[in-house]
């Protein structure tokens, strides 16, 4: 049985960015899908995970824009409910 295309053509990510991409999803197991990821969240994961310096102050700027994003797709569109 060949794999879904949403699988198979999955978009690639680029090399390093997982980081940011775990971050992400670790953190938002814990919030509600409307809320935006707390500044303290992130930054407490940095101090648990030794993020530091221009890393950390990329993981403010990547996990900000991926958190807009994923607002934006989860906000009910209308007739939704």
């Amino acid at each position: 049985m060949p794999l879904p295309e949403k699988i198979s053509n999955a978009p690639k990510m680029l090399v390093g960015l997982d980081i940011y991409f775990n971050a992400f999803t670790d953190l938002s197991a814990f919030r509600n899908p409307s809320d935006s990821l707390r500044w303290e969240s992130v930054n407490q994961y940095c101090k648990e995970n030794d993020i530091t310096g221009i890393q950390r102050e990329n993981m403010f700027y990547h996990l900000s824009s991926l958190d807009k994003l994923y607002i934006r797709i989860m906000k009910p569109k209308d007739g939704d409910t």
